[in-house]
């Protein structure tokens, strides 16, 4: 165990990336030797807008075998597009580096399993970034049921209305749904038996792809609980994530998060209440945090929470919501 600052190593800078470098600057527990990016204009940009031009090493991608034989980098952030983070993950975890993945490891079970028993196989940590495990308030309801707080579960129910529309997905795939996904197994501990989704398409860029840009899927879990995931690839209004936990006890809601709890009232009876713009300011708190618990698990301190039955149980389901989508037919998952 040890308390000295931490040698990271952050690959991507796209969105995810930009988060995550910021998190990790403002950290006293942190200590970026290197950063990963083979667009050197965003590089040159990223860097400019923060006035960290020539204060930190950024290389190319082929310069990963060099940064993974640096002793002194202990984990390393893995922020680049989906496709790549099986190889990425898989060759440091080869070099036993404790490893920070975004989420999902890959669109594949095949890979994910993969990744796991690399990490088993070198003895290396492997972190899926399930960033809303670490927020406070999701937290505490999951606390609460676990204590029984809420009695017998009867239904959790996510809400997911992304905003601004981004397009680098499929609805259908990990990249959008694997939140909501992995908190309503994470709440009733286990796999769905069964699954079935509805879904249509309101956007005309989302038609144009040929997607979906609202849904709704409905699970069935073992212990009885209904669990509903509601999502739609655009809000008009803000960025809104809400979770809804009821049980034989009563039950607790998180609504979306309003930027201040002020609410300001006007003469004609109406009033506004911002919610945030994007998932970087709602859920800042929670990046924070699982960055914090991330460092304990290095430096020993703590360990790892997040299993890899969370990342293998959202690809399962993932996959029989496209089933159920292509069929119209209700998924089993029963064994």
């Amino acid at each position: 165990m040890t308390s000295a600052k931490v040698g990271l190593a952050l690959l991507g800078l796209g969105r995810i990336g930009q988060v995550h470098l910021d998190i990790i600057l403002s950290s006293q527990r942190a200590n970026l030797l290197w950063v990963v990016e083979e667009n050197t204009a965003l590089a040159e940009s990223v860097m400019k807008g923060r006035d960290l031009l020539g204060k930190l090493r950024i290389v190319s991608n082929d310069k990963f075998d060099n940064i993974l034989l640096d002793p002194l980098v202990q984990g390393v952030y893995i922020c680049t597009p989906t496709d790549t983070h099986t190889a990425l993950v898989r060759k440091a975890l080869a070099a036993g580096k404790a490893v920070f993945c975004e989420k999902p490891l890959s669109e594949e079970l095949a890979d994910i399993k993969a990744c796991y028993d690399d990490a088993e196989k070198y003895g290396a940590k492997l972190f899926c970034a399930f960033n809303r495990h670490f927020d406070h308030g999701i937290r505490s309801m999951y606390e609460k049921v676990r204590s029984g707080g809420l009695g017998k579960l009867y239904m959790v129910k996510t809400t997911f209305h992304d905003t601004p529309l981004w397009m680098g997905a499929p609805t259908f795939s990990q990249t959008f749904l694997i939140h909501d996904v992995d908190l309503l197994c994470w709440f009733a501990d286990a796999l769905p038996d069964t699954v079935v989704v509805q879904a249509t398409t309101n956007i005309k860029e989302v038609a144009d792809k040929s997607d979906v840009d609202t849904v709704g899927v409905l699970m069935r879990f073992p212990c009885g609980m209904l669990g509903i995931l509601d999502f739609c690839k655009y809000s008009p209004y803000g960025y809104d994530v809400r979770l809804e936990v009821s049980g034989s006890k009563g039950m607790e809601v998180t609504d979306a998060k309003p930027i201040s709890y002020v609410k300001s009232y006007a003469p004609n009876g109406r009033f506004a209440e911002d919610i945030h713009a994007s998932f970087p300011e709602r859920f800042n708190q929670s990046y924070t945090s699982e960055q914090e618990h991330f460092l304990d698990v290095i430096q020993g301190k703590a360990e790892l929470e997040v299993k890899r039955i969370f990342s293998e149980r959202a690809a399962i389901v993932i996959d029989a919501i496209k089933e159920s989508y292509r069929t119209g037919q209700v998924i089993s998952l029963k064994k």
